[in-house]
């Protein structure tokens, strides 16, 4: 925040706990400032109870993020992961898609940050950083803060 950087924070969702004890650690941790990106759900992991109840846990989760926070979170995930289990069920949520492979493959998905790769060199970072583009201007993203 002292160099104004954009910064925020994200939640890895764990789909074999409580959706709501996750939310309540994250909210007891986070507390998002003028500036600070809206939170992101990062969702990676298939449910040992199966895809319904994943997605009973997840639209909790950011519900109890909306009711906390005022915005609708940002959900991270890998395109195929997206396609198997949300695809339908968060399209009114911003999407942050992983997809290593090809653009192109991202055509029919409403994204708004394609993670392109997690092998990208930046000059004073010792080791490999993700790479994301953002779909939409500097206003666009921090329309996206809170």
């Amino acid at each position: 925040k002292t160099h104004h950087f954009i910064r925020g924070a994200y939640h890895y969702y764990r789909p074999s706990e409580s959706s709501t004890l996750q939310f309540e650690n994250f909210s007891k941790a986070v507390k998002l400032n003028q500036g600070d990106l809206i939170p992101v759900l990062d969702i990676e992991e298939q449910s040992p109870y199966g895809a319904e109840n994943l997605r009973v846990g997840i639209l909790n989760w950011l519900s109890l993020a909306e009711e906390t926070y005022g915005v609708k979170p940002i959900i991270y995930t890998g395109l195929s992961y997206y396609n198997d289990f949300l695809k339908g069920y968060v399209d009114d949520y911003p999407l942050w898609i992983a997809s290593y492979s090809n653009n192109r493959k991202l055509d029919e998905i409403d994204w708004k940050f394609h993670q392109f790769t997690e092998k990208m060199v930046i000059n004073g970072i010792e080791t490999n950083v993700d790479g994301n583009y953002f779909r939409g201007s500097l206003e666009d993203l921090l329309m996206l803060c809170k």
